[in-house]
């Protein structure tokens, strides 16, 4: 079976990891896998590179990022023998239609996170609608986006969650966690991201008398931003910049927070869980899906909030955060394997066969 996929970009977020991870798995199964790259902006040359030599890669060149023109060339591109085409984010789900006019190929769209045109809500709502109702099956990959009114009781609507790949060897007994250790975080410095609410609640903890020091892993627009707050505060928080391998910081941090104001699945969260580490996270998008309900979550922008929750487990037993990080790492175990993600993959194409 040939199996494409349709993104606009490919940078270093988690749908981009999501679509190296599953066609590199689909090849290995047999599949015959092509991607669709729909801009060669941005394009994150190392990730790039990790595909699979089977993988077909098909990239638009052109500096133009005029949309009709990439669909144009998407629509010369496009091979007849795809039994499954699957959109990937704005972009990649609304070249789908034109997948369907030009072949009998199956089309499956996604939702990972919302559709991204700034303040114009009614023209999302009507093309999300528009290309979910000429999809033959819907993944969405948190239960925050489980669909509602029109589409909730409708089957062709499936939950695949994000997987993570468990790291190992893993230093499960934490040996090196200590009290001067520090807080993670892994993100790109965007607004969404919510960092300068996290330097806010940084502050508030410092008044508070806590002793703490963050370390941000990532590059973005907000960069010399943060920089400057970090130093006309005087915070203790160390910018990594991009950092291809998260490892060994995600090994022998405290724990990890993520201070997210808007989030589809975030893969981070995942991550930390894997290395057996504790998170705190706002509650948007699948964090409440990764951890469950509780003091692990806060509401977003709110630094009083965060840094509140962040207190807490400052001043808690080393040995608590152990076991909150050993829970976490059993429930990717149990609910978030690639294994999993794979095998509901290729259920759904079955149905499709």
């Amino acid at each position: 079976m040939s199996v494409g996929f349709v993104i606009g970009s490919f940078g270093r977020g988690g749908t981009e990891k999501y679509c190296l991870s599953i066609a590199n798995e689909l090849v290995i199964d047999g599949y015959q896998v092509a991607i669709y790259i729909l801009s060669s902006k941005d394009i994150d040359l190392v990730r790039f590179s990790q595909f699979d030599s089977r993988v077909e890669l098909h990239l638009y060149s052109e500096a133009s990022n005029n949309f009709f023109k990439q669909l144009m060339w998407f629509r010369k591109r496009i091979t007849q023998d795809h039994k499954v085409l699957i959109g990937l984010l704005n972009k990649g789900n609304l070249a789908l239609p034109i997948a369907r006019s030009k072949s009998c190929t199956k089309i499956i769209a996604t939702r990972r996170r919302a559709f991204g045109f700034k303040g114009k809500f009614l023209l999302h709502s009507i093309l999300r609608f528009f290309v979910e109702l000429s999809s033959d099956f819907v993944i969405y990959n948190s239960t925050s986006l489980k669909p509602k009114g029109f589409f909730s009781r409708n089957p062709k609507f499936r939950y695949i969650p994000n997987f993570i790949e468990l790291p190992s060897p893993v230093n499960l007994n934490h040996s090196g966690i200590q009290k001067s250790n520090y807080i993670l975080t892994i993100s790109n410095l965007r607004p969404e991201k919510g960092l300068l609410i996290l330097l806010q609640a940084c502050e508030i903890l410092y008044s508070m008398g806590f002793d703490v020091h963050v370390k941000i892993a990532g590059e973005g627009p907000l960069r010399k931003e943060i920089e400057a707050k970090i130093n006309a505060e005087n915070l203790p928080i160390e910018l990594l910049g991009k950092v291809d391998d998260t490892s060994k910081f995600l090994e022998h941090c405290l724990f990890y927070v993520q201070p997210s104001l808007t989030e589809g699945f975030s893969n981070s969260i995942l991550e930390a869980m894997s290395f057996g580490k504790m998170v705190i996270s706002t509650n948007v998008g699948a964090a409440k899906d990764c951890l469950g309900s509780g003091d692990f979550l806060v509401e977003p922008n709110d630094p009083f909030a965060l840094a509140n929750s962040i207190s807490k487990y400052l001043s808690a037993p080393i040995k608590q955060i152990q076991v909150i990080g050993e829970i976490n790492r059993r429930k990717v175990l149990d609910n978030f394997s690639k294994e999993s993600s794979v095998k509901a993959h290729l259920e759904l194409f079955e149905q499709l066969d």
